[in-house]
């Protein structure tokens, strides 16, 4: 049964509120992936991110990074609960306490560097084990015929520039062998990963040669924040609905955005909502047509609009 509490906190957006309602809903051991929820919801990848981050500072939900014992990233987990979390706990390197039974467990696979199977290709899994057992143990099936070209087919699709296939596909398969998964899974880490780093704006990705990718390893690196533009833009036009709409997000304004939300919101969506609900008050900010989402969150103007609260756009 799902607390009363969860669905009569105001503090939680509706978005939030039926994104926990719905994992909580879930049988034991149930998984799925962001990309899952995602095409499920008919929302984009990083507004599933940005409810989750919502859950995560009500309390509702707990980050933590897995690492091997020589400190490699594998992967990040989440839980759920259905009440939130104390603030403030005392507990060894935890954010929070753990509860004994946990609603809801899952490892996020848009970090999926690891080789451990219940870390691979799940998104959220109620009450895991705290054992995990290394694929290198495991004797690999032989894959099926077509297996690896079709596995290919989903990484060469991911949206890195379609060029150089032949070569792409030799370093395909000598990644693969190294990896020690299967096709199907080893593509899959692959196509998440490019997935996540274009969804993130991760500067000259959307240019990287899919045989760079693969040479270089390129999956291994540290992956770039996901900012929620769409939430940011959606607070934008619900307080300056008067002011130019957004169509598009040019390389510009996520520059600006990308800065705002680093520097300045400390990655919090309500600083945003603030920050516009602060414009619309002010008369010179408020439905003037070069008063756009672009011009607002220049770095450059942010003194001049808090300074000039009571002034003129001169």
């Amino acid at each position: 049964m799902i607390a009363n509490a969860v669905a009569t906190d105001r503090r939680l957006s509706f978005g939030a509120a039926g994104l926990l309602i719905h994992l909580l809903s879930k049988p034991d051991n149930w998984s799925v992936s962001v990309a899952a929820l995602s095409r499920e919801a008919q929302e984009g990848r990083d507004k599933i991110y940005g409810l989750l981050n919502e859950l995560i500072k009500l309390r509702y939900a707990r980050r933590t990074s897995v690492r091997d014992d020589n400190g490699k990233m594998l992967g990040t987990d989440y839980e759920i609960f259905d009440a939130p979390l104390p603030e403030n706990p005392e507990v060894d390197g935890a954010d929070y306490p753990l509860p004994e039974n946990p609603d809801t467990v899952f490892p996020d696979t848009d970090s999926p560097y690891t080789d451990f199977p219940t870390l691979q290709s799940k998104e959220y899994t109620k009450k895991p084990s705290n054992k995990v057992t290394s694929v290198n143990a495991q004797k690999r099936a032989p894959e099926k015929p077509g297996a690896i070209d079709s596995a290919f087919d989903r990484f060469w699709s991911a949206g890195l520039p379609k060029v150089g296939k032949q070569k792409a596909h030799a370093a395909f398969l000598a990644n693969l062998k190294k990896s020690k998964r299967d096709a199907e899974s080893f593509a899959e880490l692959l196509a998440e990963d490019i997935e996540h780093r274009l969804l993130a704006n991760q500067f000259g990705f959307d240019r990287l040669h899919p045989t760079t990718y693969l040479n270089q390893r390129r999956w291994e690196d540290e992956r770039p924040e996901i900012i929620p533009f769409d939430r940011i833009v959606e607070s934008y036009h619900r307080s300056l609905p008067n002011n130019v709409p957004v169509t598009a997000l040019s390389d510009r304004r996520r520059e600006f955005l990308t800065y705002l939300w680093t520097q300045r919101a400390n990655r919090d969506l309500d600083w945003f909502d603030e920050f516009f609900a602060f414009c619309a008050s002010q008369q010179w900010l408020n439905g003037v047509h070069w008063a756009d989402l672009e011009w607002l969150t220049d770095p450059n103007h942010y003194p001049r609009i808090t300074e000039n609260a009571k002034g003129a756009a001169a």
